[in-house]
């Protein structure tokens, strides 16, 4: 299988649980399959095993039980390991929450932990397609109340998200290690649909989003449980699965994996939900985007700053230099001209009445005296042969200040980028 990752989030590999033989990844095992790419897995491969449609079709091995070898021993208790972190992390449920589903889905006082799984799950399933409305637009859970329990109160307009955390809290409340799964959903019925029209490629969107809950398999890990209406049937495989208490489901299995037509419930296409936050989708690339090119753009604008940082330590070094030397004045002189040349005058100051209609129109601002004043200056000291007075010197500072205020102003923001990382000023 082959999978191109258009518009959902990168960083996460989009695999079948019983997908194998891919690359490129890591495996956190319960928790997601992560890319190993800095920008995330654009395309990708997998390969699926024949004869295994989904995961809850695959049986525990008798072994389990009385393992033999060492690499049996070694497995089994790696697996009783994990089955005690599994117990410990994902059984949580407050007593009040507790009692709340005990009312809502056990009134007539039947004990759940008594309860076969199969029983338990038929339970659990009325209790949401009378308690909850599908729908494509639900309604919005109120930030000062309990998600679950708001939706267990009285007949609630939800999607796939918010029944399937009701499932999951309704299994830990009868003792079975239950979580909430979420990431696209592509029915049988469709691939098979594309498969007679003759279709090779199949797209996945946000309307394919959608949310389940998974109880734990011991030595295999976790069984998905679909409680949306219509996106079920009431059969199970012959699996073992550990709970409070342990259990063994149905021997019988749909061998259809297709939709149950005959659901009363309202059904549907549980990823057309505009609200879901089920699935990493092409919204939540954004947040990620961003952060990448704030990244980007702060690393460039230190690079900029450090280079710019040491041209103008540079400069100044060389400034005293001159001054020691005795040639301040021309070192200033030298860098009007240079403001001069970037802002688009070209000559010297030896020549001023030549030069000043040009300095009117690309330094808007500058007054026609201080021109003249700084012209006269840099005279006095070129053929004059004479030293300028402290005052004088700072007369050229503040003119070649005055110049780059002036050049700095007209420019666009491109234009300013150049002045202050370009030519430095």
């Amino acid at each position: 299988m082959n999978v191109e990752n258009t518009g959902a989030y990168r960083k996460y590999v989009y695999l079948p649980a019983v997908a194998e033989a891919w690359k490129n990844g890591h495996d956190n095992k319960d928790w997601n399959v992560e890319s190993a790419s800095f920008f995330g897995a654009r395309r990708y491969q997998f390969q699926v095993p024949e004869d295994t449609a989904t995961a809850d079709s695959q049986i525990p091995g008798n072994w389990l039980e009385n393992p033999s070898g060492k690499e049996e021993e070694s497995y089994a208790q790696a697996e009783s390991v994990y089955h005690s972190f599994v117990t410990d992390s994902y059984t949580e449920i407050s007593d009040e929450l507790k009692n709340r589903i005990q009312e809502k889905f056990f009134s007539d006082g039947t004990d759940p932990e008594a309860m076969s799984f199969d029983e338990l799950t038929t339970q659990i399933r009325q209790v949401l397609r009378n308690g909850l409305q599908y729908s494509e637009n639900p309604e919005e859970i109120p930030t000062d109340q309990d998600g679950i329990s708001w939706l267990l109160d009285g007949t609630r307009k939800a999607n796939a998200v918010a029944f399937a955390s009701v499932a999951v809290m309704a299994y830990r409340a009868a003792g079975y290690p239950a979580r909430y799964a979420e990431g696209y959903h592509l029915s049988s019925m469709d691939a098979q649909a594309a498969a007679d029209d003759g279709e090779k490629e199949l797209v996945l969107t946000t309307k394919n989003a959608h949310a389940w809950a998974e109880v734990y398999i011991s030595g295999l890990g976790w069984m998905p449980v679909e409680v949306v209406p219509g996106l079920y049937v009431e059969t199970y495989t012959d699996q073992l699965v550990q709970g409070k208490p342990s259990y063994r489901v149905n021997e019988t299995h749909n061998q259809d994996g297709g939709m149950d037509t005959t659901d009363e419930g309202t059904g549907g296409n549980v990823g057309k939900t505009e609200n879901s936050t089920a699935t990493p989708q092409n919204p939540l690339m954004i947040p990620e985007i961003v952060v990448l090119l704030l990244y980007v753009v702060f690393g460039v604008y230190l690079l900029l700053e450090l280079q710019r940082a040491l041209r103008l330590k540079k400069l100044a070094a060389k400034e005293e230099q001159k001054r020691q030397e005795g040639h301040l004045v021309e070192w200033h002189v030298a860098q009007v001209e240079r403001i001069f040349r970037i802002g688009g005058v070209k000559g010297e100051l030896t020549d001023p009445g030549v030069l000043w209609e040009k300095v009117e129109c690309c330094f808007p601002g500058i007054r026609e005296e201080e021109y003249f004043r700084v012209c006269d200056l840099t005279q006095k000291y070129r053929f004059g042969g004479l030293e300028l007075e402290a005052k004088e010197l700072r007369v050229l500072w503040k003119f070649r200040e005055r110049l780059q205020h002036c050049l700095y102003r007209k420019q666009r923001f491109y234009g300013k980028l150049k002045l202050r990382y370009l030519y430095v000023l």
